[in-house]
């Protein structure tokens, strides 16, 4: 199990989330939603589901340019930015999304707010690809922005905002 944990920490399929807020004024800028996956440290479906659709999906840049995709990994006590700017923990954002059960793909606007159907859970990558895609798209057809964000001259350049 901890050879697991390591190789997904090696391989870094998909980033960690810090800053919310931040990646909600760059998903606004991009026009683009935010994609959270909500996982746990000891989720052994989460890692079946990094390695067989995350990690493929990612190395082939097939979302790349479509959502920032963040990782919320709920059981750790690290302090993260909300998307209204204000100090929280991970597990206080999952639950403020009802995503209880891991792994939970949330498909957010840019203030945070669910514009589509969630996926939670993982039983095997069949279809699972598919349906990521396709709440990707809808989810980029229901805009919405956080407030205070830096005029884009003032940005960060680049994706990596997190």
């Amino acid at each position: 199990m901890q050879m697991a944990l390591l190789m997904v920490a090696l391989l870094g399929f998909v980033q960690q989330a810090e800053d919310l807020h931040a990646l909600g004024c760059r998903a606004s800028e991009l026009g683009v939603p935010v994609v959270l996956y909500v996982s746990r440290s000891d989720c052994t479906y989460c890692l079946r589901m990094e390695r067989e659709v995350l990690g493929p999906l990612m190395q082939a840049q097939v979302l790349g340019d479509k959502a920032l995709i963040r990782e919320l990994v709920s059981d750790l006590q690290v302090p993260i930015t909300d998307f209204n700017g204000q100090p929280a923990t991970p597990g206080s954002i999952a639950a403020r999304y009802s995503a209880t059960l891991t792994p939970t793909v949330l498909f957010l606007n840019a203030g945070g707010a669910e514009v589509q159907q969630k996926i939670v859970g993982y039983n095997g990558s069949d279809f699972y690809s598919y349906y990521l895609e396709r709440a990707v798209t809808a989810a980029a057809q229901k805009p919405g922005g956080p407030a205070g964000c830096a005029p884009a001259d003032a940005a960060q350049p680049g994706p990596a905002a997190s």
